[in-house]
């Protein structure tokens, strides 16, 4: 998102009603840049797990307490966010041990 210059609140917001749309579990957005896809969602009445972060160790914490076994995760991030430092979190969760269908 931040690399949208001028452009990033309208693409937060539309971020915002697709993954409402979509009802997911949980949302977690990682980044200041979210700020308009969480108010969308809030407004939309999203009734599941919500939050957003700046600190990559509280995005661990919201992970690593809501991730469950079956569960999809989807990080949204700006790239230089690099949320790759959270694979660690979801391969050390239930649902990371098992594994995917693609490596059985």
């Amino acid at each position: 998102m931040l690399e949208l210059g001028g452009e990033t609140a309208s693409a937060s917001r539309d971020a915002g009603r697709a993954l409402a749309d979509m009802n997911p579990d949980a949302v977690i957005l990682f980044g200041d840049s979210l700020q308009s896809a969480e108010e969308v969602l809030k407004a939309s009445g999203y009734p599941g797990v919500l939050a957003r972060t700046v600190d990559i160790e509280a995005a661990r914490r919201i992970l690593a307490e809501n991730v469950r076994p079956g569960d999809t995760v989807l990080l949204k991030g700006s790239r230089g966010s690099a949320l790759e430092r959270l694979d660690d979190v979801l391969a050390d969760s239930p649902a990371g041990e098992r594994g995917n269908a693609a490596d059985d």
